[in-house]
């Protein structure tokens, strides 16, 4: 049985800038390790997307 593993990855420094992330290195360990037990990894950086502040009932109408 394959096993998939997404990680949402929270920091606020963008991959363009090429700036260090503490998180950002976190998770690549984490994902060297789950490759161990041959599971697959995707790491999904928030800040690359739209994402609106809102709660249920207005959640904003460009998020992605």
């Amino acid at each position: 049985m394959l096993l998939k593993a997404t990680i949402l990855l929270g920091t606020l420094k963008p991959r363009s800038r090429k700036e260090f992330s503490n998180t950002a290195v976190l998770c690549e360990l984490l994902c060297d390790e789950f490759a161990k037990h041959e599971v697959k990894t995707e790491i999904i950086r928030l800040v690359e997307y739209e994402i609106l502040p809102g709660t249920k009932s207005n959640m904003g109408k460009k998020d992605e």
